[in-house]
């Protein structure tokens, strides 16, 4: 199967990063052609079976008249048109979709809620639209007794702590979780600290002024050192992993955490809950008072943190790039398959 590969705006993010070249690796019959700015995603450089792509608007309609033609386009949140290659359609944001995903041949979400949301306001045949979950980083792990103090030591003096991920939270989001955080801290007269791991946290106005004024500030730890072995060694020594809200499942490293075994504290009704399952505890998006109940449940009881902890590999046990690309392969032979069979 000859694939062209279309990123959108925010491209190469996580899941791109992760999948692309699992698809490459998994399946060295097929030919993929990506653009030039997914070619970081090989920094050992591009196998056989990958070459790049023309720059600009038409290349996609260019492609039918090349002496190999696309099969399919595998598309990062870009609608197709009527006239392109057969589509498979990867969509994180289901509420602002249009009606333009009607012309893809299959459609990939990252939660069933989103997949109910989409067959009924756009009413689009539920054969063509798959659920795919976001895998975790083939360097997640858990990490030994050993390893966990060191980690603690370098970047909390040594204590226990709290991990979110910040890359793609709502300013909202992260508003809340400095009130559930203090909602704990006023409970527990605790110095148990939270670390927000990325840049996004200081680009916000309102989260740094809210911060600044924070009377817990001291144990708020601020890091932005966003290489992947550094997030995933913080993951893999967490207390917990909590996650307030505003991302797009596909995007927040979630099975990361349930493979490194740290249970998770997620919104209700999301894609992070449907992949987390019996290895997190849920609050109300938007409710900071559930949030900090449930940061406080899983502080004062061990015995709970230690069963979610046991569940969580359990429960990313197929969230592997492997597995995801295998699910993703059978879409874009669907979406080929679907284009010969109703052209």
């Amino acid at each position: 199967m000859h694939v062209a590969v279309r990123t959108g705006p925010g491209s190469p993010g996580r899941f791109s990063s992760l999948i692309l070249p699992a698809l490459a690796r998994e399946y060295p019959g097929d030919s993929f052609r990506i653009p030039a700015a997914a070619a970081a995603l090989f920094p050992a450089g591009l196998s056989p079976n990958l070459t790049l792509l023309p720059a600009g608007p038409s290349w996609l309609r260019g492609l039918r008249r090349e002496r190999q033609p696309a099969d399919a386009c595998l598309s990062f949140g870009l609608p197709p048109g009527r006239r392109d290659p057969p589509c498979c359609l990867l969509l994180s944001d289901t509420a602002a979709a249009g009606g333009r995903i009607r012309h893809a041949s299959a459609v990939a979400v990252p939660s069933r809620a989103g997949k109910t949301q989409l067959l009924e306001r756009l009413r689009i045949p539920g054969e063509k639209v798959a659920v795919l979950y976001g895998p975790a980083a083939p360097g997640s792990r858990p990490l030994s007794w050993e390893e966990q103090e060191q980690v603690r030591e370098t970047y909390t003096g040594g204590r226990e702590y709290l991990f979110c991920p910040v890359e793609g939270c709502s300013g909202a989001g992260l508003l809340d979780l400095l009130k559930a955080f203090s909602h704990l801290k006023k409970r527990l007269m605790s110095h148990i600290p939270l670390v927000l791991y990325g840049a996004t946290a200081l680009q916000d106005k309102l989260f740094r002024e809210a911060l600044a004024a924070f009377r817990y500030r001291k144990d708020v730890i601020l890091q932005e050192d966003t290489q992947p072995e550094a997030g995933l060694r913080l993951t893999a020594a967490a207390y917990a992993w909590v996650y307030p809200g505003g991302g797009q499942s596909w995007e927040v490293p979630v099975a990361d955490a349930l493979r490194c075994g740290v249970p998770v504290l997620t919104p209700q009704e999301s894609g992070l809950e449907e992949v987390a399952g019996a290895a997190g505890l849920y609050f109300k998006r938007g409710s900071a008072e559930e949030m900090g109940e449930q940061l406080y449940r899983i502080y004062r009881d061990e015995a709970l943190r230690q069963r979610l902890a046991a569940r969580a590999p359990e429960r990313a046990e197929l969230l592997t790039p492997a597995e995801a690309a295998r699910s993703l392969h059978a879409l874009l032979e669907q979406a080929a398959g679907y284009n010969r069979k109703t052209g």
